[in-house]
């Protein structure tokens, strides 16, 4: 069905042919960005190691407050994991504003929904959490690629989105020994959630910082084919 639905509405858009400046700025020899790929890799980093704490161990976080049964977990999260779809509704509603406004949110709904899954008293406040944590990852991916592609310039983004695959793969191979040396060291699952959300937390006023210093009026970050 994907195949099918790929083949009747997904198309090749019309290129003018009669634009030779525009043809001639996009073979332009800048200067590779290497501060700016570093910055947008080292972020996509950050927040792969983070989106993937959930998905790699929320079922081990659970079974602290109680749920051991693989049937009853997916009873408990399957609402829950909604939040994704109304992450991405939420993008598509705030996608035209800066994009630090959008990492802004994620990383309030992302941070506080690990944290209170990390303080859970039970597996109903811990389904609360999985709500918000589940509604930021929802904003995640768009957030970045829509992010990495506005500050790329148009000659250096297909090497550029290629460090940005690399870097979110990255961290989902490092998310889980991340955790793991984690759990060690605090001593319990629910401890680590809570730590990566205070990290995710400590992100916000950093976007809202950023926000602040390049003006804070709405623009556009859709990026020109």
């Amino acid at each position: 069905p994907i195949f099918l639905a790929m083949f009747a509405f997904v198309f090749e858009p019309e290129v003018p042919v009669s634009h030779p400046a525009a043809e001639d700025g996009l073979h332009d020899r800048s200067p590779f960005p290497v501060r700016q790929i570093a910055l947008i890799g080292g972020v996509t980093l950050l927040c792969s190691i983070i989106y993937y704490v959930y998905a790699v161990n929320g079922g081990l976080a659970f079974r602290e407050v109680g749920v051991e049964s693989s049937d009853e977990l997916g009873r408990i999260t399957f609402l829950p994991s909604l939040g994704v779809s109304l992450g991405a509704a939420i993008f598509w509603l705030i996608g035209k504003r800066r994009s630090e406004v959008a990492f802004a949110l994620l990383l309030a709904l992302v941070g506080g929904g690990l944290w209170l899954i990390g303080v859970a008293p039970d597996w109903k406040w811990m389904a609360a959490g999985v709500v918000f944590q589940q509604t930021g990852v929802g904003m995640m991916i768009p957030t970045l690629i829509t992010w990495a592609q506005r500050d790329l310039p148009v000659q250096h983004r297909g090497r550029g989105m290629g460090v940005w695959t690399g870097c979110f793969f990255l961290g989902q191979f490092l998310s889980p020994p991340l955790v793991t040396v984690g759990q060690t060291a605090i001593g319990s699952m629910q401890g680590t959630f809570a730590a990566a959300g205070m990290a995710a937390l400590v992100g916000v006023p950093i976007a809202l910082r950023s926000l602040l210093l390049s003006g804070s009026s709405p623009r556009s970050d859709v990026v020109a084919g």
